[in-house]
């Protein structure tokens, strides 16, 4: 027995909420061609318990399908958030994974498609921080955001010529000041607001 381990309590929100029934959850009653392409997606990315096939999130696709099936948990994540939320953030949380990890190995698609794919993770990260933020999950909620800042950092050359870009990091930088309002962080206020001014100057 090893005295010094520490097992992590289970989010309360997502006790029961395998990405299998995440993903029955969020697709829409009623349709059934949805349906049966939700079915066939649970199918490529879930596998059962028994078989030890996937340790770890990362291991749902192959890294070249990666940042589509990332893509494709992302905006389910947010097109649900409001009515489905522990489904939504087990997707969110999936999504994140995929993304953070490409990001991590520098793949060429994350490394220099930052402008398709990053506005994505910013959404879905801001999506988890504000479901976190509902349900009383503070920790959960500010790492979240943590991560979301360091997202649209790396979008900011971007937001130079996209509006849309630059309505995602303005929508994202603005409620991580808010939490860092709340919890006194005055310097990382002061850091946001800049941002938002110079967001605010661009052409």
């Amino acid at each position: 027995m090893v005295s010094s381990l520490k097992i992590e309590a289970p989010v309360p929100l997502l006790a029961d909420m395998t990405l299998a029934r995440a993903l029955k959850q969020v697709t829409p009653a009623g349709d059934e061609q949805a349906a049966a392409l939700s079915r066939e997606f649970a199918r490529a990315v879930t596998a059962p318990a028994t078989d030890c096939s996937l340790v770890t999130s990362s291991l749902r696709c192959t890294s070249a399908d990666a940042p589509m099936v990332a893509g494709m948990f992302a905006a389910a994540a947010t097109a649900t958030s409001d009515r489905e939320p522990a489904a939504s953030l087990r997707l969110g949380l999936e999504a994140h994974v995929l993304y953070a990890h490409q990001s991590e190995r520098q793949t060429p698609e994350l490394r220099y498609n930052m402008a398709g794919h990053g506005p994505s993770w910013a959404r879905v990260l801001l999506a988890c921080s504000q479901i976190c933020a509902h349900h009383g999950l503070r920790a959960l909620t500010l790492d979240l955001a943590s991560w979301m800042a360091g997202t649209v950092a790396a979008l900011t050359p971007f937001a130079v010529i996209d509006l849309e870009t630059r309505s995602v990091a303005r929508t994202c930088i603005s409620w991580h000041a808010d939490l860092m309002a709340a919890t006194g962080d005055t310097a990382g206020v002061a850091d946001a607001r800049e941002a938002l001014r110079n967001l605010d100057a661009m052409p």
